[in-house]
């Protein structure tokens, strides 16, 4: 089966350079030391969207009174550059609060734009961030990457921030170090205004530079994509649950034709010991009835609608077991099984056993723990660990990958949000597949596939489908530079 090679497979990512690369001058949009400009004016051309913002003593110097406090810079409309700032903080609400340098912003003062964030405190998990701003009201936000940096909060301090932008490549950096890099969904792919955003906070900002960057050619884009990019494995999540009740029978029928290559379903234990499919610990969220699926025999689990709820067609659709869900699998689709607990890893193998089916059957751990009782009963069966939470560096730490290799684990699967590059090359050189949980918005599921991940779990496998039929024919091109 595609999935059982595909395990297996170890791919080969390209290593972007660390250090910001020298400018040539001729290449300058826009060159700004603010030298000249009257204490309390502004450059010509200089067009501030919310927030208070003069020149004081040789600097910009902006001061955040509403949530998005932003001045554009008069720059025409690109879509491939390099922008850089002296960016110091003077007065922050808290340690969450941020400046940002923005790029892509084609509406001018409202939304969409890009922008690279960085927060008053740095060393905080999301202390840096690359964030899509696709509407201005209701502001509705998309996270593409998370970063930290060891700079200490300093009122008065400035630092040197650069922000990339090349087709679908960001690249961040501080003082000349590269600190934050992210492939980006086509979504973003536009050219538009710069600007300088502060969000509850006053901060100034010197030395502006921008500078034209190269589009990616076709040869370079062709290079590019084959060595950061896969086809991931589409792993319908709790069967086809966009559309039908979660981990039933006909959410995994629905899934099966809608051609995922692997369905994770969600495993409990009854009463009486059975495993059936359930993901909360009670079963009232999903079915007409109350109470904890482990006070529940199985006799009362079946008299439950487990449909209805999603939609009254689905009604009348009942709790599966395992058995029942792997005997409609067998044969058409692996099964990913995200175990809920602990103390049934003999009964599930029971069951897998039974049905010979350990080569078709891949085990989602919470902890090193529930991986070694699978283990203990199904050698055979790979398993993976899931990850909510850690930063790129956590993750990517040799140690880390090291300790679930030596465990016996064969992958992760890692909630979207936290996944970056660094991560990724550090777990394709031990041969470990990443897989990513839960992407339901066509733009982040692009923003998988060009960040490298081997598989993306979706509620909504059919467009999953879609996207990367698209992505295959090539529409994904970067748009060309403006005239």
């Amino acid at each position: 089966m595609r999935c059982c090679a595909f395990l297996l497979a170890m791919c080969v990512v390209f290593a972007p350079a660390t250090r910001a690369e020298s400018v040539s001058q001729t290449e300058m949009l826009l060159t700004e030391t603010f030298e000249t400009v009257a204490d309390g004016a502004l450059p010509e051309g200089w067009q501030p969207a919310g927030g208070n913002w003069s020149v004081t003593q040789g600097r910009l110097r902006g001061e955040a009174t509403v949530y998005l406090s932003k001045i554009l810079l008069p720059t025409p409309a690109q879509s491939d550059l390099a922008f850089e700032a002296d960016v110091a903080f003077e007065k922050a609400a808290d340690a969450g609060r941020w400046v940002a340098l923005a790029v892509r912003n084609p509406e001018g003062a409202g939304a969409p734009h890009l922008q690279f964030t960085h927060r008053f405190d740095r060393r905080q998990p999301n202390g840096l961030e690359f964030g899509w701003l696709a509407s201005h009201e209701p502001v509705k936000w998309s996270v593409l990457s998370l970063g930290s940096a060891d700079i200490a909060p300093e009122l008065g301090k400035a630092h040197r921030l650069r922000f990339e932008v090349r087709g679908w490549q960001a690249r961040g950096f501080i003082d000349d170090e590269l600190v934050l890099e992210q492939p980006l969904p086509l979504s973003t792919l536009v050219a538009g205004r710069l600007a300088l955003i502060i969000s509850g906070a006053t901060a100034t900002f010197d030395n502006i530079r921008v500078w034209k960057l190269p589009a990616l050619g076709a040869e370079e884009f062709d290079r590019l994509l084959e060595q950061t990019c896969t086809t991931p494995l589409v792993i319908a999540h709790r069967g086809n649950s966009l559309h039908a009740p979660e981990n039933t029978l006909e959410a995994i029928r629905q899934a099966i034709e809608a051609g995922a290559d692997l369905v994770e379903v969600d495993v409990n234990m009854s009463k009486d010991g059975v495993v059936v499919l359930m993901h909360d610990y009670t079963v009232d969220r999903t079915t007409n009835g109350k109470g904890k699926v482990s006070d529940l025999t199985l006799a009362e689990l079946k008299a439950l609608d487990a449909g209805a709820w999603k939609d009254p067609k689905y009604a009348g659709e009942r709790i599966p077991t395992l058995e029942e869900a792997c005997r409609l699998a067998k044969g058409k689709v692996p099964l990913v099984l995200d175990l809920k607990g602990d103390g049934y890893a003999e009964k599930i193998a029971e069951v897998v056993n039974r049905l010979e089916m350990s080569d078709q059957v891949i085990a989602a751990c919470w902890t090193l723990q529930q991986a070694a009782n699978i283990q203990r009963h199904l050698p055979l069966v790979v398993c993976k660990r899931i990850v909510s939470r850690g930063t790129p560096e956590q993750m990517a730490d040799p140690a880390f990958i090291n300790t679930h290799l030596q465990a016996g684990l064969r992958g992760f699967s890692c909630y979207s949000q936290i996944l970056s590059p660094l991560f990724i090359r550090a777990a394709r050189r031990r041969a470990m597949p990443v897989f990513a949980w839960t992407v339901n918005d066509p733009g982040e599921m692009e923003r998988m596939v060009m960040l490298g991940v081997d598989g993306i779990y979706t509620d909504d496998p059919a467009t999953l489908k879609q996207v990367l039929a698209r992505l295959r024919q090539r529409t994904w091109a970067p748009a060309a530079p403006p005239q």
